[in-house]
């Protein structure tokens, strides 16, 4: 069950709350906290939105208790991920330590098939798993600091690989100065094929007339 707990902006009320599920020895999966509302993601076979408002009730400051579908992280994941698939191009997120995060739909094209492994199913089943597992072509040094392209093949298809850094940036209350830290790279497939297409089509409607010629000869 994922309710959404509103309140008012009091100092301590978070902790309330979450004192009242500890001491009712209900399991919380996940919480996330926001300024007026509290998101939890709870586990109980015999737990009731009815009864959450009954142990609430005497929490001074919360205004309501409703059951949502998704955690806001929850919703913004599915819809990002949604976003992903919907790009042609195979995209991979990875972490600092080459770890993959993410993957579109699209990534499948780049792992054949096997008895094991579906295409459809590539993109959870290297989750949390080294890059390298997925791509033998791609290793960990490949990931830098600074923005790289580079040719690849993979499974006899040619590609040009974007690697771009994931940038963090972290305030230092103490100095008052921003850390710039890379917490990981994004990685892009282009086929070089569709480039072709898209070259071969720009250049098929550039403009062939006369207004267009850039020099002339002696007349014949």
């Amino acid at each position: 069950m994922r309710i959404v707990i509103e309140s008012s902006d009091r100092i301590g009320i978070s902790q309330e709350i979450l004192a009242i599920f500890a001491k009712q020895a209900w399991n919380l999966k996940a919480v996330e906290i926001t300024s007026c509302f509290t998101y939890l993601h709870v586990e109980y076979a015999a737990l009731t939105l009815s009864s959450i408002k009954e142990c609430l009730a005497g929490v001074i400051g919360v205004k309501s208790v409703e059951m949502i579908n998704l955690l806001p992280s929850e919703q913004r994941e599915s819809h990002l991920q949604a976003l992903l698939d919907k790009m042609p191009e195979p995209i991979i997120d990875v972490d600092s330590n080459g770890l993959i995060l993410a993957m579109n739909q699209a990534s499948h094209t780049l792992k054949p098939s096997t008895d094991t492994i579906e295409p459809e199913s590539v993109v959870t089943d290297y989750l949390g798993k080294p890059i390298e597992a997925f791509l033998g072509q791609i290793n960990k040094a490949m990931l830098t600091n600074t923005a790289t392209s580079q040719a690849v093949t993979i499974e006899g298809k040619a590609y040009i690989l974007d690697i771009s850094p994931v940038v963090a940036s972290n305030s230092s209350t103490i100095e008052h100065e921003s850390i710039v830290q890379v917490s990981g790279s994004v990685l892009l497939f282009r086929s070089m094929n569709t480039l072709g297409r898209q070259i071969s089509l720009m250049q098929s409607h550039q403009d062939h007339s006369f207004d267009s010629i850039i020099g002339q000869s002696k007349s014949i």
